[in-house]
């Protein structure tokens, strides 16, 4: 799934490259990501938000495992074009033994382009 709608790629915050410090997810858009007006699909923006809120809170965690998404929520505030950068920059909000909360701003350069917010529950 994720190969169909990216490439997404990452940049580790920390000079080391440990991603459990976090890291900020990206990805150039693509012709395949338009929508008929030109412009990227709110579909996609949902996909990038929902993998970089939930591999970013995942690797934060003490006790890494897989999370199950319980809420997703976007506010799409501008549109990105063809050959845009998009960076997805995550700040986690709570990451406790069950339950993660984390937001997100998509940007292409100083543009934001949506806000984004979920709700993880950790399985296992």
């Amino acid at each position: 799934f994720l190969d169909l709608n990216g490439p997404f790629f990452y940049k580790p915050h920390s000079a080391d490259g440990a991603l459990d410090q976090g890291f900020t997810v990206g990805f150039r858009v693509a012709p395949k990501h338009l929508n008929a007006k030109g412009t990227v699909h709110g579909g996609l923006f949902a996909t990038v938000s929902d993998v970089a809120l939930g591999y970013v809170t995942g690797k934060a965690r003490a006790q890494q495992g897989p999370m199950l998404t319980t809420n997703l929520s976007l506010d799409y505030v501008a549109a990105a074009h063809l050959g845009d950068w998009v960076d997805v920059d995550v700040t986690i909000i709570k990451n406790g033994r069950q339950l993660a909360l984390a937001s997100a701003i998509l940007r292409c350069g100083d543009r934001v382009l949506v806000s984004a917010r979920a709700s993880f529950m950790a399985l296992g």
